[in-house]
């Protein structure tokens, strides 16, 4: 679909949704999703909450953005397993100024990805496995690389900017 004609703002994505172009989540309600595979770009406006259905995973592809703008967070919507959000390519707070969080029992695993901190503070809960990738934090901004729960990273991993990236805990 071409940019600004999806507008996600509430609802399922049921079975597997595969975006090679642009959806935009806006609004204030929560949007909800089982298997979700970007190749394209998913800007997150506002306040909504993307909430990833137990035991599936959203993988951002290598060459996808997911792009934060505002202060929305991504949640899991229902209990007993984890949800996975997968990072192979680009993971982008722009905006807001107040935290955006992987939280609610989502496991984030980033794999040779570029997390990216342009705005507020971006904070990467609830454990999950990493290996490789780049950070860039802006001056002002904050990555909570931990959320205070106890992911683990192995590889190598890169920084730049001047913002801060946090190990208070986890």
């Amino acid at each position: 679909l071409p940019d600004g004609l999806l507008q996600w703002t509430g609802g399922w994505f049921l079975g597997t949704t595969i975006n090679s172009n642009v959806v935009t989540i806006s609004g204030t309600n929560t949007v909800s999703t089982g298997w979700f595979y970007n190749a394209g770009l998913v800007r997150h406006n506002g306040t909504a909450a993307l909430a990833i259905e137990s035991n599936t995973r959203f993988q951002n592809l290598a060459g996808g953005v997911y792009d934060i703008t505002g202060d929305g967070s991504i949640i899991q919507v229902d209990c007993c397993y984890p949800s996975y959000f997968d990072n192979f390519g680009l993971l982008r707070k722009s905006g807001g100024t107040g935290t955006s969080a992987t939280g609610n029992n989502v496991r984030f695993n980033n794999q040779n990805g570029t997390i990216e901190v342009d705005s507020g503070t971006l904070s990467l809960a609830a454990g999950g496995s990493s290996s490789n990738g780049t950070f860039v934090v802006a001056a002002g901004a904050v990555l909570d690389w931990t959320g205070g729960s106890g992911p683990t990273w192995a590889g190598t991993v890169t920084g730049s900017g001047t913002g801060t990236v946090s190990l208070n805990s986890g």
